[in-house]
Order: structure tokens, then C-alpha cells, then sequence
């Protein structure tokens, strides 16, 4: 009986002791802000990845208690703690890393350079323009752009096509975009009247033709910038 005993108590300290340090050495990962478990994240000791969590647990072996080691997990700023051999469950808590947006420049026919340079179908009416009609309406001013049409027939009766599109509605304008000063001027249909524009309140009108337009909005036959 006494040999017995001696070895299971052998085996116990032989397989036994090293179980019951491993749960005494157990974590888990908690979002700081939420109180959640992290499922996924990794420990590292001494810039060496150590192990990995499952569903927020992790152990540690007590020959590396007490010591300091670094969690990482993705979406939440890495964090270095010194970790001890305690009994039970030991919380950590990380903190989510801040989203920064980076700037974002677009480049498009917005940008200034010379009218030549620009990789699109663009006209720019100004005010030597202007001066050459009644300056009742914008309209017969916008007659002057290449590729863009008006037909007319009192106010608020009237057709712009920009190279053929446009001019499916009866008594308006559909199928092109127009702003003022970054301002939608078609309605919900998509019909637009440009008739109650004075061109004395203008500086100049920009005409952009073709699919490069799209950058203003969905407008089949181009875009018409006040």
C-alpha cells in the first residue's frame, strides 16, 4: 500500500502540479470600453509571440510569472503589462485604438489650370459672354458653349440638351446636373429650370460634358456649374 501511495504521489506531482498552475495562471481579455471578451488576440514576452487567446482566455506557464508582456489585438492599441501568478481568473483590458482618417485629396477638373490642360470636354462662360446678350435669362449665354443646345419658348418653357441629352421632358430639362455655388438645382425628378438666374449675379458658368461630369452627381449629358 505504502508503494502505492508513493506512486501516486509521484504521478501527481509528475502530471497533477502542472495542470493546476496553468489554471491558476489564467487571463482574459476585456474591451476597457464595452466590457466584452476579445475573442482573438496575441501575448507576446520579449518581442516573441508566446501564445495566442481562444474566445478571450489564455494561460501562462508560471515559469515565466512574475514578467512583462504585450497584448495585441487588431482594432485595439497594444498594451504592455507585468503580469503575476494569481489564483482564479486575471481581467486585462484593452483599449480600441482611435480611427484617423487619413485626408483625402480629390483630383479632378476641379483643380485650377489652364482650360487647354484639362483631360475633359469643358467651356467656361464669363462675363464677356454675359455682356453680349439681353441679360434677362442665363440661357442665351449658355447657347454660346460648343455642344450645348437651347431651344426656348418663353420663360420657364424651355429645352438644354449637352450633346444631344437632355431634352426628353416636354417643358424642362432632365438628364443634367446643375449647382450654385455647390447648391442642387434640379428637383426631385431631375428637371431643371435655369430661367430665374440674373447673370448679373454671376461671375462666370462652368459646362462640363460627357461622363466626366459624373463627379458632380448622376447626369447623363454633363453638368452646368453656376
Amino acid at each position: 500500500m505504502d508503494f502505492l501511495k508513493r506512486i501516486t504521489c509521484a504521478l501527481f506531482l509528475l502530471y497533477g502540479l502542472p495542470i493546476v498552475e496553468a489554471q491558476q495562471n489564467q487571463f482574459q481579455i476585456v474591451d476597457a470600453s464595452d466590457i466584452y471578451h476579445i475573442i482573438e488576440a496575441e501575448i507576446f514576452f520579449n518581442n516573441t509571440l508566446l501564445t495566442k487567446s481562444k474566445d478571450g482566455l489564455f494561460f501562462i506557464n508560471g515559469n515565466y510569472l512574475p514578467g512583462r508582456f504585450t497584448l495585441k489585438s487588431l482594432g485595439y492599441a497594444d498594451r504592455s503589462i507585468n503580469l503575476e501568478s494569481k489564483p482564479g481568473i486575471q481581467a486585462i483590458y484593452l483599449q480600441r485604438r482611435a480611427i484617423a482618417i487619413s485626408e483625402v485629396i480629390l483630383r479632378s477638373t476641379l483643380v485650377p489650370q489652364n482650360l487647354q490642360e484639362i483631360p475633359a470636354a469643358v467651356s467656361v462662360i464669363g462675363q464677356k459672354e454675359f455682356d453680349r446678350t439681353d441679360g434677362v435669362t442665363i440661357l442665351e449665354s449658355l447657347g454660346t458653349a460648343p455642344g450645348l443646345f437651347i431651344n426656348q419658348g418663353a420663360l420657364n418653357t424651355n429645352k438644354i440638351t449637352i450633346r444631344g441629352i437632355g431634352a426628353r421632358s416636354q417643358y424642362s430639362t432632365n438628364r443634367i446636373q446643375s449647382y450654385f455655388d455647390e447648391i442642387p438645382l434640379a428637383t426631385a425628378e431631375g428637371e431643371l429650370t435655369l430661367d430665374d438666374f440674373d447673370p448679373e449675379s454671376l461671375d462666370h458658368i462652368e459646362i462640363i460634358k460627357g461622363p466626366t461630369s459624373s463627379i458632380f452627381g448622376a447626369g447623363l449629358g454633363g453638368s452646368i456649374n453656376l
